[in-house]
């Protein structure tokens, strides 16, 4: 199986560097899982990475269906917990429809606003301090710039635009960029600021539009960047020769001019090469003649397993409780609870990712614990996955379930008190997927 994986112990690696990051290894750190080593890769007192998105819908994280959720930026904040840096991350201040002119105000009169996230203790911020407790801002604004000057017929694909208008548009966006940069860096100089460059919005309308688009395009890129080139400690990233590549996945919906979900993990994945980390096709290197193969693919690609950072699988290695709650999380596609109050005494020691989807599977009542205790690192039986899943099927149903002999047929010749492998779990699962569907 091939597999786009970003390289987790070189991403610490470059990380540590730029964010001044210590890391440590225990000397048991080699027998534990990958989740356990979140508790031994680095020590208490390092420097955590502060992560505030600043921008319009993008930054928002709105999808193709025009709905709120996940975007770009919290695949970010989560790429940041599967590597087990200490993180924050914060969203409060990027509003769907905001202009250069908006950010500009916001920073100017210090705004307050509610934070977005995860890693604080409090409810709310103000720009200012937000800002000066960075060391790590994505920022995506001036597309709504040009729109407003834009007015497009898609049922014809027939484009009016003042010419003056639009050259106006794109003159106040490449000032306004420049104004922020330096409000940004009087407030904070040391803080890495990444400027998010846009796609094509409109990839469905006629091909005969296409070229005067993709000049617009060209004029507003090329905007941003010459306003934030000359600035120290600015990246511009690139997106829109990646998201054009299979724009019918990327920008789904000819009616809705945002990104898919696969399209805001483009972009993230545009974050992390302008970032410095490489990406490669590798395959695991432990699966190639497993029995499991085809399992443990289709479970990968469906985002359920995650390899580890050596380009293995480990597929006989046993299945933990934490990993258990983690791919029933993933497999259903839960929301993370991110703001549920920890259940249990001993998953603190986990990445902030791992202790979220814990608390996922508790708050739907998936798994169970031990009084306050979790026992993450216990072993997961056969029987105990029936269980978890005899849960997630009245979850999902709303109703009692009753064994099937089609039900009894995921688990194969696994006995109910045998320990389950993450090779077997992989089969399980994508049995599972299917009988569901």
């Amino acid at each position: 199986m091939r597999k786009k994986v970003i390289f987790k112990l070189f991403a610490a690696l470059v990380l540590t560097i730029s964010f001044g990051i210590i890391p440590y290894h225990s000397a048991s750190a080699a027998n534990h899982s990958a989740e356990s080593v979140a508790a031994s890769t680095f020590n208490d007192g390092v420097t955590q990475i502060n992560y505030l998105a600043l921008g319009d819908s993008l930054a928002a994280g709105v999808d193709s269906n025009n709905n709120l959720g996940k975007g770009y930026a919290d695949i970010l904040a989560e790429s940041m917990g599967e590597l087990n840096l200490p993180h924050s991350f914060n969203k409060g201040f990027a509003y769907p429809g905001y202009k250069t002119a908006d950010v500009l105000k916001d920073i100017s009169e210090n705004k307050t606003g509610a934070i977005v996230g995860h890693g604080f203790d409090k409810t709310s911020t103000t720009i200012h301090e937000a800002i000066k407790n960075s060391n790590l801002i994505t920022l995506s604004v001036g597309a709504n710039d040009v729109l407003a000057a834009l007015k497009i017929d898609k049922a014809t694909g027939k484009v009016e635009y003042d010419e003056a208008q639009l050259g106006e548009a794109l003159l106040q966006v490449g000032f306004n960029m420049n104004e922020i940069i330096k409000l940004i860096h009087a407030i904070n100089p040391d803080v890495n600021v990444y400027i998010m460059g846009y796609y094509n919005p409109f990839p469905h309308l006629p091909k005969e539009i296409q070229p005067l688009l993709n000049n617009l395009l060209v004029n507003l890129n090329g905007a941003i960047y010459k306003a934030t080139a000359s600035h120290q400690k600015v990246t511009f990233v690139p997106t829109h020769t990646e998201i054009a590549k299979d724009f019918q996945v990327n920008v789904p919906n000819p009616a809705n001019i945002h990104l898919s979900s696969t399209g805001h993990r483009v972009v993230a994945k545009q974050f992390w090469e302008s970032f410095g980390l490489l990406t490669m096709n590798v395959s695991f290197s432990d699966t190639e003649n497993h029995w499991a193969k085809p399992f443990i693919s289709a479970a990968v690609e469906r985002g359920v397993f995650k390899g580890y950072a050596d380009g293995t699988f480990r597929p006989d290695e046993q299945l933990t409780r934490a990993q258990a709650a983690a791919i029933l999380v993933r497999a259903l596609n839960l929301d993370i609870q991110n703001t549920t109050a920890t259940p249990f005494k001993d998953i603190g020691n986990y990445s902030l990712l791992t202790q979220a989807e814990i608390k996922t599977a508790y708050h739907y009542g998936i798994i169970k614990g031990h009084g306050d205790y979790f026992k993450p690192s216990d072993k997961v039986i056969n029987a105990e996955i029936a269980l978890m899943l005899q849960r997630v099927v009245e979850l999902k149903t709303g109703k009692p379930f009753a064994i099937s002999p089609e039900f009894g047929q995921l688990f194969g010749d696994i006995e109910p008190n045998d320990p389950i492998t993450r090779a077997q779990a992989s089969m399980i699962l994508v049995n599972f997927m299917q009988l569901m569907n």
